[in-house]
């Protein structure tokens, strides 16, 4: 796995992240 896809992958969990936190 290359850095960008890691990248990617963290910015969609964090994203995920701050979603369910702000409907929680």
């Amino acid at each position: 796995m290359d850095a960008m896809s890691v990248l990617n992958k963290m910015l969609c969990k964090s994203l995920w992240i701050r979603m369910s936190a702000k409907f929680l």
